[in-house]
Formats: structure tokens, sequence, C-alpha cells
């Protein structure tokens, strides 16, 4: 869908209406993270003392949960098709779509996609053409811009919600503080479709559903640079949708983690509040005592016993009676917490010891077999996001005019690995693997519990270089060994039967018959050595001093 320049204002009004009513739903959800909870119900008239417990019985457990899920998930690498893992990670020819996402810092700004989608339920991410200085002269390189974006601030325009893999339009809202407006506020909306990027400007009068939106001036400075209307000439809306879950209703009834535990939330506060209450006025016992005066003799109230520790009540009044009330039992209350944070690890596959903090000695396979739900739940959201993913990748060989990884519909995101298996094992399963069933070594590297690209790219480097030099000290020998006349020559003898190379009719002792079949093939060590016996000798030796050569 391509929206005209002249069109652009009563679109963005448009796309900003539906953006403000799921608003709601996502405002709820980031108060919560942030811990700003609905309180317990409290009567009217209740004392200062009272509200005072009341604001101080939130336990968020909704950050840990959203931790918890993204700590497992990391993209670690991009594989296109048909390429192997030496290929894909080789220091030669590293693959294009995977050295944008890294020069865009997206190793670790994955997360912030990861996050959104965990509490949120979707975030986006675009991706334009665009241009880095690289290298010593600082030259200028076809580099995309990948850039996440949080689902409160982009609002997606899909044609079928279910099917389609790219928006038709997507609308990006951000306000930030301006002193030179009268309400110190501005709003910056940029909407992108299928061939050009708008950036406009708008100051908020009379409610944010009343501002008017107008392409931003060219020497605008919250621009920073960019145009108010770039072509990017993508013929897609460059903007990529990851969802929490496949809902075949649409996007709308699609929730993150945050919004079905916010009642569980609730009761978790509730649990709390009841258990301070019970701390604060009821967890220690407390004494009384009938028939006798708390007035002296002047009308003045006073207390008739101090207490304390080594003291005691006495009264010679008969009619005097003492007692205490017992102190209330705070375990009660502390189960039907505990009761509430199980519920929420239950409802949310989280192992209950990343709640509750309890956990035994336990073996690798009792950990594994405890944290069984979460590795399901990570293998659901890494296949979930796999595809959108791929299509970042994509989006990046199409922006750097790559047409062969834009094709690519099959490439294989690298996801990290972070099951809990035991170390000793998982190395066992791999050279079992290898020696067994003939899988590369070098095809496994990424599988060791771990082990991220960067160190697979290590790797490879250090046993190249491994080889290089093994190769040139076997060249080394076979030179030496040739020179002294202890191997047979590749080339065959001349005609009138003499060995041919110096030294060479020193390989056939006596009694021994040469062979018919003809000469043996040269091996690479024997080439080697060739090209070292014919390259002339260096006239200087270590330090610079002059070496005479000998015949």
């Amino acid at each position: 869908m391509i929206v005209g320049e002249g069109d652009v204002g009563k679109t963005a009004a448009a796309m900003r209406g539906m953006r403000d009513r799921e608003q709601a739903r996502l405002r709820k959800m980031k108060n919560y993270m942030r811990g700003k909870h609905d309180p317990p119900y409290a009567p009217r008239g209740v004392n200062a003392e009272y509200r005072w417990i009341m604001k101080r019985s939130r336990r968020n457990f909704l950050p840990l949960i959203v931790s918890v899920i993204s700590q497992n998930l990391h993209v670690d690498g991009y594989k296109p098709t048909g390429q192997t893992v030496v290929e894909a990670f080789g220091t030669t020819s590293p693959e294009p779509a995977w050295e944008a996402f890294r020069s865009n810092r997206m190793i670790s700004r994955q997360h912030g996609v990861h996050r959104s989608v965990i509490k949120h339920g979707l975030a986006y991410v675009v991706v334009l053409p665009g241009q880095m200085a690289l290298g010593e002269e600082q030259q200028l390189q076809s580099v995309p811009v990948i850039r996440p974006v949080s689902a409160g601030r982009m609002t997606a325009l899909y044609a079928n919600d279910v099917d389609d893999e790219w928006p038709q339009i997507a609308v990006e809202v951000n306000d930030f503080f301006d002193p030179a407006t009268p309400g110190n506020r501005r709003y910056m909306v940029t909407l992108y479709d299928e061939n050009t990027r708008y950036i406009m400007m708008g100051i908020p009068s009379g409610g944010q559903q009343s501002i008017p939106l107008q392409i931003a001036e060219p020497d605008d400075p919250y621009l920073d640079g960019k145009a108010p209307v770039s072509k990017h000439g993508l013929g897609i809306c460059p903007v990529v949708r990851f969802l929490h879950e496949n809902d075949l209703d649409g996007e709308l009834d699609c929730s993150g983690e945050i919004e079905p535990l916010i009642l569980i939330q609730d009761q978790i506060n509730f649990d709390t509040f009841n258990l301070m209450m019970a701390e604060q006025y009821a967890s220690f016992r407390q004494r009384w005592v009938t028939g006798i005066s708390s007035v002296d003799e002047e009308g003045r109230d006073v207390q008739p016993f101090r207490p304390g520790i080594d003291r005691m009540f006495a009264s010679d009044d008969p009619a005097v009676k003492f007692g205490e009330f017992s102190e209330t039992t705070l375990q009660p209350y502390i189960d039907a917490r505990e009761a509430g944070i199980r519920h929420m690890s239950t409802i949310s596959q989280v192992p209950p010891y990343h709640l509750l903090g309890q956990i035994a000695n336990m073996s690798a396979e009792a950990l594994a077999a405890a944290r069984d739900g979460l590795d399901r739940k990570i293998e659901e959201a890494q296949s979930m996001m796999t595809d959108p993913w791929r299509n970042v990748f994509r989006l990046s060989s199409k922006a750097s005019s790559d047409n062969s990884g834009w094709s690519d519909l099959t490439g294989t995101v690298v996801w990290r690995d972070t099951s809990a298996r035991s170390f000793a094992a998982t190395i066992d399963a791999l050279g079992k693997a290898a020696q067994m069933l003939g899988v590369p070594p070098e095809e496994l590297w990424r599988r060791i519990p771990g082990v991220t690209a960067d160190d697979v790219e290590a790797w490879q480097a250090a046993r190249a270089m491994a080889e290089a030099q093994a190769t040139a000290e076997q060249a080394q020998k076979a030179a030496l060994a040739y020179q002294a006349g202890t191997l047979i020559p590749a080339t065959p003898p001349p005609a009138g039967g003499a060995p041919a190379g110096p030294g060479a009719g020193s390989a056939i002792g006596p009694g021994q018959i040469p062979s018919q079949a003809g000469p043996a093939p040269e091996t690479p060590a024997e080439t080697q050595a060739r090209k070292l016996l014919a390259a002339p000798l260096p006239t200087t030796g270590p330090g610079g001093k002059t070496r005479t050569a000998t015949t």
C-alpha cells in the first residue's frame, strides 16, 4: 500500500485512533511491570498506618517471570540455505546479513525485542537501507539500519491480520519534552509504507486526540539529520512483527506473559498485606487487666503497671483479674502467599525454585526434569520468533541489494542452547556423534553449551592456523629429506635407466626390484618441498648477518 504525501496526515490520524484503543491494555501491563499495582481493598476512613502497610505490601514477581524466559532466548547466528557452520561463521567470508545484525548492536538489542514480546505479546523491528563508515579510511559502505520498536510505540495495519507476512502501513509515535511548546510536549509520528518513510510533527492542543500533524521541516533539530520524506524503495513496508503466540483469531487476542498473571499478582499482594497486618497488630502477645482504676486521685490517666521483662503484675485486690491475648500464628499467611506464588509458577511454566528461592542439592538430570515445562515454553518461543528473525535477515539482504539473501526462504536462525544438561554428558554425546555417526566435529561446535558464534569463529581461525603451521613443518621436513636423497623422486627416470634427482639411486637397495607400476603420485609435502628447493636461499640470516650459500 502506497500513501500519497497529501493523505499522510489523515492516514496517520486514523492509525493513531487504532493505537489509542490498544494502549489502555498495554499501559496496564507496563504499570504492573513497574510495580504500579492495584492496591488491596480498604474500607473508608482507614488511618495513615493502614495506608502505609498497603503501599508496602506489593511483591512484584512479574519482572522475574519475564527475565527467566528472556534469558533463555538469544539469537547466536544465521546460516543461509546450503551453508555449513564452517562456511557461515568462517573468518574468510562471513554472512553479510549476520554482519549487518552485529553492526547494528543487535547482539544486545535483540533482548529488548524478546522482552517486549514476552511482556506485551508483540514487538516490531524496522529495517531500512543505510550507510556506515568502516575501515581505517572511514569509507561509507552499505549497511542496513536495524531498529527494534516496542508495541507501545508502533501500530501496524495488515490486510489479513493472521495470514499476511508484511503490513500495509505502520505508524510509530514518539513523544518527548520540548520547552518551546505550550505544553512542553511534542509528538513525532513516523509512517512507513511500501516505498516511503514520512516523518510528521505535532503539538498537543486540547487533548491527545486532536493533535494536528504535518510533515516536519527539513531543518528540524529533532529529526537528527533524517529527511522528512525518504524513499526506501524496498517494495514492502519495512516492518517485521514478532508475536508471542500464533492465534488464528488475530493479534487482538494475543497476550504475553504478563496479562494472564495480573490477577495472581494481585492475590500475592493481598496475602502479603494480610501478613503485614498480622505482623503489625497481632504477632505478639498482649496482656490485659480488669478491676483496677487507670485514673489517679486527681483524675489524670495513668498506667497502672509498667511492663518489662523483669517485672511482674500484682495486686492485693481479689477483684482484679489478669490475662493475655495469644499472638497470631503467621505461618498460615506465609503458606497462603507461597500457594499463590506456586500458582503463578504453574501458569507461567517457570520452575518454583526461580520464584521461591528454594532449591535442594539437585543433580543435572533432576534439574533438567524440574525445568521441563520451561524448556518446552522456550522451544515454542524460539519457533514463534524464528520466522520473524529470518525475515529481518532477508529484509537486511534486500536493503543491501543482495537478491540471493532476500530470496532465501529457508535460512536457519541459530539459537543459543541454554538447556540445563550435564556438561560432561553433552560433550560425551557430541563426541559419540562425531565418532560413531561421522558428523564433522566443526558442525558440532555450536552445540556445546555456552559456546557463541564468536567462539566458533575463533576456533576455526585457530584450527586453520594450526593446520597451516603443521603443513609448513611437514613441507620443511620433506624438503630436508629430499635434499638428503632419502625420498624417491616423483619424476620417472630417464631413458638410460639412470635415477633422476640427487641421491635417488640410494632409494633402491640391493636385491630390491623397482616397481613396474610407474612412479608414485607426488604428495603435498613433496610438492611443497620442491617449491622450497626451487626458491633461492636467503642471503641474510637472523639478525641481518650475511650468510654464505654453499653448494
